[in-house]
């Protein structure tokens, strides 16, 4: 993609819902939640999917830490989306996107979130907002249909081949900061950005340009959720640029 191209690259382009593709694996033959069934057009948004993707939705089981804190296999209905390409047919992804919603096949909730994977677009159509429009129309899907919070792996270090980390606390990931995350960071750093009060959370990082880029040095991946409550700034947020896609869009 040429310097030109990427200058003038709207994201919303590729975000129309006009090429929806959806495969429903046995037991499926639509989704529900809740005993709703829910439309193709909110499968994809929840899927994350671009035009031109296929998504598949097929019954999957995942380990989860359950709220009391114990580990349970658990069933979950994994949406798996692949196959988008440019209008150069240059792949927008390096892998396919996952998610994961957790409950049965007759679509009873086991829990009320969303498990975002594998989220990796190709180095040429990273930085030009495809994530962005990606996660508020999964939002705006997720907040509607009645979920709670999506959850992700932010993956990622400085200097590593991933930037979740940094990338997703920006569109309003957050979560404690672990114990083995703040070790990471240098002596006197967190105390000359006035970050003393325990525990800190992502979010605490993203209040100034010196901190996001002190995050962004010393900081690293972990699991990290987007609250659907209302109220929150970041879903309205979300909700905003959600409301911003064209209305020729589907």
């Amino acid at each position: 993609m040429s310097s030109a191209e990427k200058d003038n690259f709207d994201p919303w382009t590729i975000f129309t819902g006009k090429s929806v593709d959806i495969e429903y694996v046995q037991p499926f033959e639509a989704l529900a939640i809740n005993g709703k069934f829910v439309d193709d057009i909110d499968v994809w948004r929840l899927a994350s999917a671009m035009d031109g993707c296929h998504v598949r939705v097929s019954l999957s089981e995942q380990m989860v830490v359950m709220p009391d804190g114990s580990i349970e296999e658990i069933s979950c209905v994994l949406l798996e989306c692949e196959g988008a390409v440019s209008e150069g047919e240059e792949p927008y992804l390096q892998r396919p996107i996952e998610r994961r919603i957790f409950q049965q096949d007759d679509g009873t909730h086991v829990l009320d979130v969303i498990g975002n994977d594998s989220f990796i677009l190709e180095e040429a159509w990273q930085g030009r907002g495809i994530g962005r429009c990606a996660l508020a129309l999964q939002v705006e899907a997720a907040y509607r249909l009645g979920f709670s919070h999506l959850i992700a792996d932010a993956v990622g270090a400085s200097g590593g081949e991933y930037s979740g980390y940094a990338v997703w606390p920006k569109l309003g990931y957050d979560g404690q900061v672990p114990e083995d995350v703040l070790k990471r960071f240098e002596p006197g750093v967190l105390a000359d950005l006035g970050l003393t009060q325990m525990p800190l959370k992502v979010s605490d990082f993203m209040t100034t340009p010196e901190r996001v880029a002190a995050w962004e040095k010393f900081g690293c991946g972990f699991p990290m959720r987007f609250m659907l409550s209302s109220g929150s700034k970041a879903l309205e947020a979300m909700l905003e640029i959600a409301k911003s896609k064209p209305n020729e869009s589907a």
